[in-house]
């Protein structure tokens, strides 16, 4: 993000070629969009984004799903 940022601050003070200042500019505004998709996804799910948090064991549909086969298994075993 710093770089991006002193990137269009050098082509700002140096008079780049315009494109080189339109590129800058244009990474500066992805970065901003990426770190507030960031913040705003990690408010919104309480947890940090990490890669453990991202694994289907986590999916609130997966817990759901085991518990519904182990449930199935322990009837299928009690009516033997």
């Amino acid at each position: 993000m710093f770089s991006n940022f002193s990137n269009s601050v050098g082509c700002l003070v140096t008079h780049r070629l315009p494109f080189h200042t339109y590129l800058a500019t244009y990474l500066c505004i992805v970065n901003c969009s990426l770190l507030s998709q960031y913040f705003y996804l990690n408010i919104v799910f309480h947890e940090s984004i990490s890669p453990t948090s991202r694994s289907m064991t986590h999916h609130p549909r997966s817990s759901k799903k085991h518990n519904t086969r182990l449930r199935l298994m322990v009837q299928s075993s009690q009516h033997s």
